[in-house]
């Protein structure tokens, strides 16, 4: 079956959408179980956790607003699995579902004039995304984020490890 539908999957989805253009009730009806069954959230939360969800919204988000992207989906999956999920500028844990969007996982561009590419993205915090906006130098977002973190914690970052202030 699978190979089938791999092999099919353009006159599958043709034929899938003109079904859902011909019965606009009925894909109404069925859009409205899955979300009242909780099916449709459940899997949303389960791929947004994914390197592949990170990909298309990061890429969709960059061609929206008209910024370079040079990054292949396999190159950015086993770039984005390699990365610790730790802020890179408040070193603050980050989590992919968090429910409080401030530790939410974000991709940030070191050098906000570059595009997208491997050596020009980084894991930070949703906080300190937003922080550092187009305004602020990688640099400074460093400061800022170590600054951030000894406010928390009362510890400074020597280079290597996090020693009491």
């Amino acid at each position: 079956y699978r190979a089938y539908r791999e092999r099919n999957r353009a006159r599958i989805a043709e034929k899938n959408r003109l079904w859902r253009q011909n019965n606009p009730e009925k894909e109404r009806a069925r859009k409205q179980r899955q979300r009242t069954s909780g099916y449709e959230s459940a899997y949303q939360r389960q791929y947004r956790q994914t390197a592949a969800s990170k990909y298309s919204a990061l890429r969709s988000r960059a061609q929206a607003r008209g910024i370079g992207f040079d990054i292949d989906r396999e190159t950015f999956t086993y770039w984005f699995n390699e990365q610790p999920h730790v802020c890179r500028y408040c070193h603050a844990p980050v989590s992919i579902a968090d429910a409080s969007r401030k530790r939410w996982l974000t991709i940030d561009r070191m050098d906000n004039k570059r595009p997208y590419v491997i050596g020009n993205i980084t894991v930070c915090c949703y906080r300190c995304n937003l922080l550092k906006s187009d305004d602020i130098s990688f640099t400074t977002m460093v400061e800022i984020g170590q600054l951030l973190y000894k406010e928390k914690h009362g510890k400074v970052w020597n280079g290597s490890e996090w020693a009491c202030a």
